[in-house]
């Protein structure tokens, strides 16, 4: 019965390793490559890469939850709820699993606790949201899919006239 249990062991892992691959690994492969993309200039490429480099993160990302859910599902039923100590630490883990301790600023330098923390944050977006240049702006905009069809976006650039005007006062005003 032993010699059973260990084949079935052994098939187990290899559908693992078949089935799932190394998901750690490539999930830390494309947050890396995410992040490299992340950093250079917005242009209509790039956007494209970090569109297709994210949709295949979202994947990996589906593939490593399901994993987890797996093994936690295998815990529970080995361990449950039954007050024991693998339970309290469970609890006690997933409270401070999610949680962001320390960020690198503009300056290269690790900023910790929750001021520092937040001072970086409101740098950056106070700084991407401020930014002066237009052409940069203009870029990015092209890059990204129009929503309105073409007759329509004209039609809604064309400037009022005075009978649309005078319809939507007097419809204020009913």
């Amino acid at each position: 019965m032993g010699d059973r249990l260990k084949l079935v062991a052994f098939a187990l892992k290899k559908w693992e390793r078949e089935k799932f691959g190394s998901v750690r690994r490539v999930v830390k492969e494309l947050r890396e490559e995410l992040d490299n993309l992340q950093r250079l200039y917005p242009s209509a490429g790039v956007l494209l890469q970090r569109k297709e480099m994210e949709l295949k993160s979202d994947k990996v990302l589906e593939k490593e939850e399901i994993m987890w859910c797996q093994r936690s599902r295998v815990n529970w039923l080995k361990h449950g709820d039954r007050n024991t100590k693998f339970f309290h630490n469970f609890a006690r883990q997933r409270g401070s699993a999610n949680k962001l301790v320390r960020i690198l600023g503009e300056d290269n330098r690790w900023r910790s606790g929750q001021v520092d923390v937040g001072c970086v944050f409101v740098n950056y977006f106070r700084q991407l949201f401020t930014t002066g240049s237009s052409e940069l702006n203009m870029e990015v905009l092209h890059a990204v899919e129009g929503r309105v069809p073409g007759d329509h976006a004209t039609r809604l650039s064309c400037p009022f006239t005075r009978s649309e005007i005078e319809r939507a006062l007097k419809d204020m005003f009913k």
